[in-house]
């Protein structure tokens, strides 16, 4: 065993590594105690709904009528996402269910049997947005997901009443 102290420039390292180990196992304990603590109950939340109501629910909005016009809206706006050149990776065919899901429960929230385009201009947002990767220029450019919706939204031919 050498017991002369080791070189600066090597001690630097020496520390650098004993430093970068130290802040590794921190956030390994963080996030231990992160996962405990969402995996306790939480007694002062009750629930709203019980799982046989979720159940009726999910049927009621599966009543919900989705015209063919409508339909074809839906998966226009979702492709819109993948052909603009400032999203790096647009709508899935899951965030097309997604939209057109959510659409349906937003009409039966506001009373009716029968999705409108306007429903899904206002889900459209909240829908996709988390589900979408911004091209960095369009980033760069100070550019939003919400922004891009609301663009491809305006810009996608609304379904008219013949």
């Amino acid at each position: 065993m050498n017991d002369r102290p080791a070189p600066p420039k090597n001690l630097s390292a020496r520390l650098r590594l004993r430093a970068a180990i130290l802040k590794h196992n921190a956030r390994l304990q963080r996030l231990a105690g992160q996962v405990a603590a969402h995996s306790r109950p939480r007694p002062e939340l009750k629930p709203v709904v019980t799982p046989a109501e979720m159940i009726a629910l999910q049927a009621e909005r599966r009543q919900v009528r989705v015209e063919e016009s409508v339909r074809d809206y839906i998966v226009r706006i979702a492709r819109a996402t993948r052909e603009n050149r400032d999203i790096q990776l647009g709508a899935s065919p899951r965030a097309t269910m997604a939209l057109y899901q959510v659409s349906q429960a937003w009409a039966a929230i506001q009373g009716r049997e029968y999705v409108l385009p306007d429903d899904v201009k206002k889900v459209a947002p909240s829908v996709l947005c988390h589900r979408m990767i911004i091209a960095s220029q369009a980033q760069l450019r100070g550019r939003n997901a919400v922004e891009l919706v609301s663009d491809i939204i305006a810009a996608v031919a609304v379904p008219v009443e013949s």
